[in-house]
């Protein structure tokens, strides 16, 4: 018999480079989505997904991962060239600044054209008109679907029926295992709600093809102020932060802005309530989270992953846990039932009230 000999050292390079999914998430974040290659013309969206429909006809779609978003056409070209822009997943009453003509092409679509300069630079953002208004607005927290598309087709009828609610979070878990037919179902069901929605990953994405998860919903670290509220959304979903998320948590939190901060991950920095081991793999970082969402002013965590319903505060910071968006009977925990958060927000007062909906 042969025995290989591999140096120790070898090990474990090899189990550095393999065994970061994290990091590499985070690059890919950083480094990929949003940006689509139209040849003479690079279009990006900040934060989102691009994708080139028709490279030689300059048509590309754009998904918002977040209620407000930048785009930029970056042109090489010796002459003005137009874009045909597809943007789904947005508001209904959206403006673009500077002012374009704008076409309705379906719910939570538009669609227009913009003119790059020679060897130049566009951009625009695309917002609601009144977005930047400090005042009071509903959204709905989904925990982990985790598959139950069926379950949560009455989550989604309860969402759809309350005209107050003006986005979704999704906790992440939103498929059994990541696989691309999974995230497809689930992106198809997730389209079918009246208003924008956007999610973070869970470890259930992570487990399986996390980079078609990437390109199909958009950033997982994101950062976006809504009707003077921060939202703060960071990928957790491998029980850990990557430092280059931990120091953009920081600057999100530590730069001035809206008064109320909402941070949303999949997997909460500690099991609060000793349900399972249900936190982070390491609890000196967990700490090291709940120390900085605390000196940043967080007024709420929202976490998914453990298939329950649990209030609790850690460090002065207000935590729920909530993962009960269409999972089975079977894989939940302490009799929880299908639910989500109904949550106001109200800038003003900086006053949060979360509403438990119960799905029956």
């Amino acid at each position: 018999m042969v025995r290989a000999h591999v140096p120790a050292a070898g090990i474990v390079l090899l189990a550095a480079a393999c065994l970061d999914p994290t990091a590499e998430r985070t690059t890919r974040d950083l480094e990929e989505i949003g940006r689509a290659d139209l040849g003479e013309i690079q279009a990006r969206i900040e934060p989102g997904v691009a994708e080139s429909i028709d490279r030689d006809a300059l048509r590309v779609r754009f998904r918002a991962n977040a209620p407000q978003v930048t785009l930029r056409f970056d042109s090489t070209a010796s002459a003005e060239r137009k874009v045909s822009v597809e943007l789904v997943n947005v508001f209904d009453d959206l403006q673009t600044d500077p002012p374009l003509a704008l076409q309705r092409t379906g719910e939570k679509r538009l669609a227009f054209e913009v003119l790059v300069p020679a060897s130049g630079q566009r951009q625009l953002t695309v917002a609601r008109p009144d977005e930047a208004e400090a005042r009071p607005f509903r959204f709905a927290w989904v925990g982990d679907v985790q598959g139950g598309l069926e379950r949560f087709a009455q989550v989604r009828e309860r969402i759809n029926a309350d005209p107050t609610v003006e986005f979704v979070l999704f906790a992440g878990d939103d498929t059994n295992s990541g696989q691309p037919d999974q995230i497809r179902d689930f992106l198809a069901a997730a389209e079918a709600l009246a208003v924008p929605w956007y999610t973070v990953i869970g470890n259930h994405e992570a487990m399986g093809d996390e980079a078609f998860f990437q390109r199909a919903v958009g950033r997982i670290n994101v950062a976006f102020d809504y009707r003077g509220t921060r939202f703060v959304l960071v990928d957790s979903a491998s029980g850990t932060l990557d430092p280059r998320v931990h120091q953009r948590m920081a600057d999100w939190l530590g730069d001035t802005g809206p008064g109320l901060r909402i941070v949303a991950m999949h997997l909460p920095p500690f099991d609060y309530e000793g349900l399972r081991d249900g936190g982070f793999n390491s609890r000196t970082e967990g700490a090291k989270v709940m120390s900085r969402l605390s000196s940043g002013g967080a007024d709420l965590l929202l976490s998914g992953h453990l298939h329950t319903l649990r209030f609790s505060s850690m460090a002065e910071v207000p935590t729920v846990v909530s993962g009960c968006g269409g999972v089975g009977f079977g894989m939940r925990l302490d009799g929880s039932d299908l639910h989500y958060l109904a949550i106001d927000v109200d800038p003003g007062r900086e006053a949060l009230t979360i509403g438990l909906v119960e799905v029956r």
